[in-house]
């Protein structure tokens, strides 16, 4: 009986038993066994399940295809996790699968959020710069934003960048500057990045996880 069983059989997994579980994973607990927290339909066990994904590289690059699971997850701490494995998996993903990462840049929690956007300036914003054109093109907008949101969080010089072309359409103004702007006024790059900043000043404030 491993510590996977004992999470099981508790219907729990407490700190100790977790950290026990994490030194073993990979080696005497094989990657597969984890599923079992994942598929418990107990909050504390897949909240403990996030948990070693977003502590072990090697976990996370496993479940690299399931861990969209936990985005319907109601609870912080799961999508906290998530940040992290987003850390481990982002190269091994499709652009569908990171939209749904880079709405966690528009988390209703700010601890969440405050996590991504230091998250996604490790990983850097060229990345971003490519995801976001190919976002466009899936007319996925919630993912646009949150994406755009780092970007500009990022202190990228925008006019610098190919990306001001994308910043200026109009769907993206919609989103990111309703009553921000004045619709009369012409949009330049540096406009949108200083009402970005100002929009979102509560994460710049936060020091953005960094």
């Amino acid at each position: 009986m491993d510590e996977i069983d004992t999470m099981l059989a508790a219907g729990q997994a407490n700190g100790v038993v977790l950290n026990d579980a994490l030194a073993k994973i990979g080696k005497t607990i094989p990657f597969s066994k984890i599923n079992r927290l994942l598929d418990s339909r107990n909050d504390a066990l897949v909240r403990g399940a996030a948990w070693l994904l977003s502590e072990h590289r090697e976990a996370a690059l496993y479940y690299s295809d399931k861990a969209h699971e936990l985005f319907n997850s109601k609870c912080e701490v799961v999508r906290f996790s998530l940040c992290f494995i987003y850390f481990f998996v982002h190269s091994k993903l499709n652009l569908i699968q990171k939209s749904q990462y880079y709405q966690l840049l528009g988390d209703s929690d700010d601890w969440v959020r405050r996590k991504a956007l230091g998250i996604f300036h490790a990983i850097g914003t060229a990345e971003l710069e490519d995801d976001i054109g190919l976002l466009f093109e899936f007319n996925d907008w919630n993912a646009v934003y949150s994406a755009t949101r780092s970007f500009i969080n990022s202190n990228a010089t925008v006019e610098n960048t190919n990306f001001s072309e994308l910043l200026l359409a109009d769907s993206v103004k919609a989103l990111c500057f309703q009553n921000k702007i004045d619709p009369d006024i012409e949009p330049t790059a540096d406009l949108f990045s200083k009402a970005a900043l100002n929009f979102f000043e509560d994460i710049k404030a936060s020091g953005s996880g960094r």
